[in-house]
């Protein structure tokens, strides 16, 4: 089960996920594919109005992975960014990979 604590409008929500759905790992692609153009290409990689634009795609796609239970602006400022880390745990997952749990403890 994946969980994911936001605090919106001043009260911490957990949002939980059972599983990884097929649906969810082709939001996951789709934003992989963009982070890949993104990344080989040397003047997006170096304008930051771009590297914004990608970082938000991953943000919407966190969401979307979540059916839209929160927004993404809820996302961006109900996380704090110490905690920031559990988004890219979902992201490897949906895109099939693992997550060992020496990872999850740091």
């Amino acid at each position: 089960m994946i969980e994911l604590k936001l605090t919106i409008d001043g009260k911490k929500q957990v949002f939980k996920k059972r599983e990884i759905t097929i649906r969810d790992n082709i939001f996951a692609v789709k934003h992989q594919i963009l982070a890949t153009q993104y990344y080989s290409d040397t003047e997006k990689a170096n304008d930051p109005e771009e590297y914004e634009k990608i970082q938000l795609n991953f943000i919407k796609t966190i969401a979307q992975i979540f059916g839209n239970e929160f927004t993404a602006d809820q996302l961006l400022d109900g996380l704090g960014s110490k905690e920031s880390e559990v988004l890219n745990e979902i992201y490897i997952q949906a895109l099939g990979g693992t997550v060992d749990e020496d990872t999850k403890k740091k």
